[in-house]
Protein backbone atom coordinates (compact mmCIF):
# COMPACT_ATOMS: atom_id res chain seq x y z
CA UNK A 1 0.00 0.00 0.00
CA UNK A 2 1.70 3.18 -1.21
CA UNK A 3 -0.33 5.82 0.66
CA UNK A 4 -1.80 4.14 3.77
CA UNK A 5 -2.26 7.44 5.58
CA UNK A 6 -4.74 8.57 2.92
CA UNK A 7 -6.27 5.25 1.90
CA UNK A 8 -7.15 3.82 5.33
CA UNK A 9 -9.33 6.80 6.39
CA UNK A 10 -10.98 6.81 2.95
CA UNK A 11 -11.93 3.14 3.35
CA UNK A 12 -13.22 3.81 6.86
CA UNK A 13 -15.35 6.74 5.68
CA UNK A 14 -16.26 5.33 2.27
CA UNK A 15 -20.02 5.29 2.95
CA UNK A 16 -20.03 8.95 4.00
CA UNK A 17 -17.73 9.98 1.13
CA UNK A 18 -20.14 8.48 -1.40
CA UNK A 19 -23.14 10.33 0.04
CA UNK A 20 -24.36 13.56 -1.57
CA UNK A 21 -22.63 16.53 0.05
CA UNK A 22 -26.05 17.96 0.87
CA UNK A 23 -26.31 15.26 3.58
CA UNK A 24 -23.28 16.80 5.31
CA UNK A 25 -24.71 20.31 5.03
CA UNK A 26 -28.13 19.21 6.29
CA UNK A 27 -26.46 17.65 9.32
CA UNK A 28 -24.44 20.83 10.02
CA UNK A 29 -27.60 22.91 9.81
CA UNK A 30 -29.42 20.54 12.22
CA UNK A 31 -26.50 20.82 14.66
CA UNK A 32 -26.55 24.61 14.48
CA UNK A 33 -23.10 24.78 12.85
CA UNK A 34 -24.35 26.20 9.53
CA UNK A 35 -27.03 28.85 9.17
CA UNK A 36 -29.98 27.60 7.09
CA UNK A 37 -30.27 29.15 3.62
CA UNK A 38 -26.88 30.82 4.08
CA UNK A 39 -24.80 32.34 1.30
CA UNK A 40 -22.08 29.82 2.17
CA UNK A 41 -24.42 26.96 1.29
CA UNK A 42 -25.31 28.69 -1.97
CA UNK A 43 -21.61 29.09 -2.75
CA UNK A 44 -21.02 25.40 -2.05
CA UNK A 45 -23.90 24.56 -4.41
CA UNK A 46 -22.15 26.70 -7.04
CA UNK A 47 -18.85 24.89 -6.43
CA UNK A 48 -20.60 21.52 -6.72
CA UNK A 49 -22.28 22.63 -9.94
CA UNK A 50 -18.93 23.64 -11.43
CA UNK A 51 -17.65 20.11 -10.69
CA UNK A 52 -20.54 17.92 -11.77
CA UNK A 53 -23.29 19.98 -13.39
CA UNK A 54 -25.40 19.29 -10.27
CA UNK A 55 -25.74 21.08 -6.95
CA UNK A 56 -24.72 19.53 -3.60
CA UNK A 57 -27.67 17.14 -3.68
CA UNK A 58 -26.15 15.42 -6.71
CA UNK A 59 -22.41 15.76 -6.00
CA UNK A 60 -20.52 13.31 -3.78
CA UNK A 61 -18.88 14.34 -0.54
CA UNK A 62 -15.60 12.86 -1.85
CA UNK A 63 -15.54 15.24 -4.83
CA UNK A 64 -16.32 18.24 -2.65
CA UNK A 65 -13.77 17.32 0.02
CA UNK A 66 -11.00 16.94 -2.57
CA UNK A 67 -11.85 20.23 -4.29
CA UNK A 68 -12.20 22.34 -1.14
CA UNK A 69 -8.84 21.00 0.03
CA UNK A 70 -7.24 21.87 -3.32
CA UNK A 71 -8.71 25.37 -3.29
CA UNK A 72 -6.88 26.10 -0.03
CA UNK A 73 -3.42 24.92 -1.05
CA UNK A 74 -1.10 27.91 -1.20
CA UNK A 75 1.25 26.33 -3.75
CA UNK A 76 -1.48 26.18 -6.45
CA UNK A 77 -3.08 29.59 -5.83
CA UNK A 78 -6.36 27.78 -5.43
CA UNK A 79 -6.43 25.52 -8.48
CA UNK A 80 -3.89 23.10 -9.91
CA UNK A 81 -3.06 22.86 -13.60
CA UNK A 82 -0.70 20.22 -15.07
CA UNK A 83 2.59 21.79 -16.12
CA UNK A 84 2.85 21.45 -19.90
CA UNK A 85 -0.92 21.31 -20.53
CA UNK A 86 -3.54 18.58 -20.26
CA UNK A 87 -1.71 16.37 -22.77
CA UNK A 88 0.96 15.56 -20.20
CA UNK A 89 -1.66 13.80 -18.05
CA UNK A 90 -2.48 11.47 -20.94
CA UNK A 91 1.23 10.91 -21.63
CA UNK A 92 1.80 9.97 -17.98
CA UNK A 93 -1.07 7.48 -17.99
CA UNK A 94 0.19 5.86 -21.20
CA UNK A 95 3.73 5.66 -19.80
CA UNK A 96 2.43 3.98 -16.63
CA UNK A 97 0.46 1.37 -18.61
CA UNK A 98 3.41 0.58 -20.87
CA UNK A 99 5.87 0.48 -17.96
CA UNK A 100 3.83 -2.36 -16.47
CA UNK A 101 3.75 -4.31 -19.73
CA UNK A 102 0.47 -3.00 -21.12
CA UNK A 103 -0.37 -1.79 -24.61
CA UNK A 104 -2.41 1.31 -25.45
CA UNK A 105 -4.43 1.10 -28.66
CA UNK A 106 -6.19 4.21 -29.95
CA UNK A 107 -8.69 4.65 -32.76
CA UNK A 108 -10.33 1.30 -32.01
CA UNK A 109 -14.11 1.15 -31.78
CA UNK A 110 -15.47 -1.06 -29.01
CA UNK A 111 -18.64 -2.81 -30.20
CA UNK A 112 -19.74 -4.84 -27.21
CA UNK A 113 -18.81 -6.04 -23.74
CA UNK A 114 -18.44 -9.80 -23.29
CA UNK A 115 -20.21 -11.25 -20.27
CA UNK A 116 -20.05 -14.55 -18.45
CA UNK A 117 -23.00 -14.62 -16.10
CA UNK A 118 -23.15 -11.07 -14.73
CA UNK A 119 -19.38 -10.49 -14.95
CA UNK A 120 -17.63 -8.62 -17.77
CA UNK A 121 -14.79 -10.77 -19.10
CA UNK A 122 -13.67 -8.92 -22.22
CA UNK A 123 -14.83 -6.97 -25.23
CA UNK A 124 -15.45 -7.21 -28.96
CA UNK A 125 -13.92 -4.47 -31.09
CA UNK A 126 -13.19 -3.34 -34.63
CA UNK A 127 -14.93 -4.03 -37.94
CA UNK A 128 -14.48 -7.80 -37.54
CA UNK A 129 -15.65 -7.81 -33.88
CA UNK A 130 -12.34 -9.26 -32.73
CA UNK A 131 -12.33 -10.49 -29.14
CA UNK A 132 -10.06 -9.35 -26.34
CA UNK A 133 -10.36 -11.23 -23.06
CA UNK A 134 -9.43 -9.61 -19.76
CA UNK A 135 -6.78 -11.21 -17.60
CA UNK A 136 -8.44 -9.88 -14.46
CA UNK A 137 -11.17 -7.25 -15.02
CA UNK A 138 -12.71 -4.86 -17.53
CA UNK A 139 -12.53 -1.14 -16.71
CA UNK A 140 -15.03 0.95 -18.66
CA UNK A 141 -14.65 4.74 -18.68
CA UNK A 142 -17.42 5.42 -21.18
CA UNK A 143 -20.42 7.50 -20.13
CA UNK A 144 -23.25 5.62 -18.48
CA UNK A 145 -25.40 6.04 -21.63
CA UNK A 146 -22.68 4.75 -23.96
CA UNK A 147 -22.00 1.90 -21.54
CA UNK A 148 -25.67 0.89 -21.79
CA UNK A 149 -25.27 0.51 -25.55
CA UNK A 150 -22.21 -1.72 -25.03
CA UNK A 151 -24.14 -4.35 -23.07
CA UNK A 152 -24.63 -7.42 -25.29
CA UNK A 153 -27.93 -7.82 -27.12
CA UNK A 154 -27.87 -11.54 -26.27
CA UNK A 155 -27.16 -11.78 -22.56
CA UNK A 156 -25.76 -15.01 -21.07
CA UNK A 157 -28.23 -17.57 -19.77
CA UNK A 158 -29.40 -16.69 -16.31
CA UNK A 159 -28.31 -13.05 -16.57
CA UNK A 160 -30.74 -11.73 -19.21
CA UNK A 161 -33.07 -10.11 -16.69
CA UNK A 162 -30.27 -8.42 -14.79
CA UNK A 163 -28.61 -7.14 -17.98
CA UNK A 164 -31.86 -5.69 -19.31
CA UNK A 165 -32.56 -4.04 -15.98
CA UNK A 166 -29.08 -2.52 -16.02
CA UNK A 167 -29.46 -1.36 -19.64
CA UNK A 168 -32.77 0.35 -18.82
CA UNK A 169 -31.45 1.91 -15.62
CA UNK A 170 -28.33 3.30 -17.31
CA UNK A 171 -30.16 4.45 -20.42
CA UNK A 172 -32.76 6.37 -18.42
CA UNK A 173 -30.25 8.23 -16.27
CA UNK A 174 -31.00 11.97 -16.69
CA UNK A 175 -28.36 13.91 -18.60
CA UNK A 176 -26.93 17.20 -17.45
CA UNK A 177 -27.11 20.08 -19.86
CA UNK A 178 -24.31 20.78 -22.33
CA UNK A 179 -21.32 23.15 -22.37
CA UNK A 180 -20.41 26.17 -24.48
CA UNK A 181 -16.74 27.12 -24.81
CA UNK A 182 -14.76 30.19 -25.83
CA UNK A 183 -10.98 30.10 -26.29
CA UNK A 184 -9.21 33.46 -26.47
CA UNK A 185 -5.60 34.53 -26.99
CA UNK A 186 -4.72 37.97 -25.60
CA UNK A 187 -1.82 40.36 -25.95
CA UNK A 188 -0.76 40.78 -22.33
CA UNK A 189 1.27 43.93 -22.90
CA UNK A 190 0.37 46.48 -20.21
CA UNK A 191 -1.49 43.96 -18.04
CA UNK A 192 -0.43 43.57 -14.41
CA UNK A 193 -0.17 39.78 -14.38
CA UNK A 194 0.56 39.81 -10.64
CA UNK A 195 -2.96 41.17 -10.09
CA UNK A 196 -4.61 38.34 -12.02
CA UNK A 197 -5.77 34.95 -10.75
CA UNK A 198 -5.45 31.59 -12.56
CA UNK A 199 -9.19 30.96 -12.28
CA UNK A 200 -12.37 33.00 -12.00
CA UNK A 201 -16.06 32.19 -11.75
CA UNK A 202 -18.60 34.67 -13.08
CA UNK A 203 -22.17 34.43 -11.73
CA UNK A 204 -25.04 36.35 -13.32
CA UNK A 205 -27.19 35.71 -10.20
CA UNK A 206 -27.13 33.75 -6.93
CA UNK A 207 -30.79 32.79 -6.58
CA UNK A 208 -30.35 29.66 -8.74
CA UNK A 209 -26.73 28.70 -9.33
CA UNK A 210 -27.78 25.99 -11.81
CA UNK A 211 -29.77 28.38 -14.05
CA UNK A 212 -29.16 28.49 -17.80
CA UNK A 213 -26.02 30.48 -18.70
CA UNK A 214 -25.66 31.69 -15.11
CA UNK A 215 -22.24 30.36 -14.16
CA UNK A 216 -19.23 30.94 -16.41
CA UNK A 217 -15.82 29.52 -15.50
CA UNK A 218 -12.70 31.36 -16.70
CA UNK A 219 -9.37 29.56 -16.74
CA UNK A 220 -6.11 31.49 -17.01
CA UNK A 221 -3.58 28.61 -16.80
CA UNK A 222 -0.55 30.43 -18.28
CA UNK A 223 -0.34 32.34 -15.03
CA UNK A 224 0.86 29.09 -13.44
CA UNK A 225 2.62 27.65 -16.50
CA UNK A 226 4.04 30.34 -18.84
CA UNK A 227 5.14 27.65 -21.32
CA UNK A 228 1.52 27.31 -22.50
CA UNK A 229 1.73 30.44 -24.66
CA UNK A 230 4.32 32.83 -26.14
CA UNK A 231 5.94 35.42 -23.90
CA UNK A 232 3.78 38.49 -23.47
CA UNK A 233 0.57 36.62 -24.32
CA UNK A 234 -2.25 35.01 -22.37
CA UNK A 235 -4.64 32.21 -23.22
CA UNK A 236 -8.05 32.11 -21.59
CA UNK A 237 -10.69 29.38 -21.65
CA UNK A 238 -14.25 30.39 -20.76
CA UNK A 239 -17.14 27.97 -20.60
CA UNK A 240 -20.68 27.63 -19.39
CA UNK A 241 -20.44 24.62 -17.09
CA UNK A 242 -23.32 22.25 -17.71
CA UNK A 243 -25.88 25.02 -18.11
CA UNK A 244 -26.27 25.16 -21.90
CA UNK A 245 -29.36 23.43 -23.39
CA UNK A 246 -28.33 21.04 -26.16
CA UNK A 247 -31.66 21.04 -27.97
CA UNK A 248 -31.29 24.54 -29.38
CA UNK A 249 -27.97 23.53 -30.93
CA UNK A 250 -29.27 20.36 -32.55
CA UNK A 251 -32.21 22.38 -33.96
CA UNK A 252 -29.86 25.04 -35.33
CA UNK A 253 -27.58 22.39 -36.81
CA UNK A 254 -30.55 20.84 -38.61
CA UNK A 255 -31.53 24.29 -39.92
CA UNK A 256 -28.16 24.76 -41.65
CA UNK A 257 -24.84 26.49 -41.14
CA UNK A 258 -26.09 30.14 -41.17
CA UNK A 259 -28.59 29.40 -38.39
CA UNK A 260 -25.87 27.63 -36.40
CA UNK A 261 -23.45 30.56 -36.77
CA UNK A 262 -26.14 33.05 -35.66
CA UNK A 263 -26.87 30.97 -32.59
CA UNK A 264 -23.16 30.73 -31.80
CA UNK A 265 -22.81 34.52 -31.83
CA UNK A 266 -25.90 34.93 -29.68
CA UNK A 267 -25.03 32.31 -27.05
CA UNK A 268 -21.35 33.34 -26.82
CA UNK A 269 -22.36 36.83 -25.70
CA UNK A 270 -22.63 35.68 -22.08
CA UNK A 271 -19.03 34.38 -22.22
CA UNK A 272 -17.72 37.68 -23.58
CA UNK A 273 -19.61 39.53 -20.83
CA UNK A 274 -17.98 37.28 -18.23
CA UNK A 275 -14.54 38.07 -19.66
Amino acid sequence: LKFPGAVVPAIRDSAALNEPFSVVLDRLEAEGKLRPNSWLRTWLDALAFSLSGLDCSGTTTAAMAFTVDELHRSDTRGLAYPLGGMGVVIDALVEAVERHGGTVRTGVRVNELMLEGSRATGLRFGPQSDELRAAEAVVCNASIWDSASLLPAQAPAGAAGAVEELREDWGQTPMTRSYIHLHVGLDAAGLDLAALEPHYTSMAAWDDVTAEQNMVAISNPALLDPSLCPEGKLILHMYGAGNEPFGIWSDADAAGRPAYERLKEERARRLWEAL
